[in-house]
């Protein structure tokens, strides 16, 4: 990845993006511009729960739905395919152990759903303390999966414009 450049992840991925951060900052790489995470608790707060452990297939199914306050990701989820990869992220989750280090110096911008059931607002606040940067909070309408949402991903593509490290168009404006 070539500077500038900004990091944007959703649930497992907010953490994962927080990570090749600060594997990228403690390489002397450049930090990104900013660092974008939703519908994922602060590293921190990631304390080996075994989220959904044992729930048979139609079991993670309801609960993806109740995630998903039954927008078409829960549909998507329905497959065995799907169940597996899900099986592994929340795996990869309750694995997850966080180091105490420094926080990034680049812009935290977190973006947090009314309706999340696994970050709530509270939690996402936690990602404040993730930066020595400015640290930016949004609340928006909906549930976890609420990038696959039109209405509430229009904030984030948004959000994502206002920096330099935004994709452009052959004439140089933002896309």
């Amino acid at each position: 990845v070539t500077p500038p450049y900004v990091l944007l992840g959703h649930s497992m991925g907010a953490v994962l993006a927080y990570e090749v951060a600060k594997a990228w900052q403690a390489s002397g790489r450049p930090e990104p511009e900013a660092l974008y995470v939703s519908g994922s608790r602060p590293p921190h707060l990631y304390r080996g729960e075994h989220w959904c452990a044992g729930l048979d297939d139609d079991a993670l199914r309801a609960e993806t739905a109740r995630w998903s306050g039954g927008s078409r990701m829960s549909v998507q989820s329905s497959s065995p395919h799907q169940l597996a990869l899900l099986r592994a992220d929340l795996a990869v989750c309750r694995d997850y152990r966080w180091t105490p280090r420094a926080p990034l110096s680049c812009p935290v911008v977190a973006f947090t759903r009314t309706a999340d059931p696994i970050a709530t607002t509270q939690q996402m606040g936690g990602w404040a303390d993730y930066t020595a940067g400015p640290f930016t909070h949004r609340v928006v309408t909906g549930h976890h999966f609420f990038l696959y949402e039109p209405e509430t991903s229009d904030h984030v593509r948004s959000a994502l414009r206002s920096h330099s490290a935004a994709p452009r168009t052959d004439d140089g404006d933002s896309q």
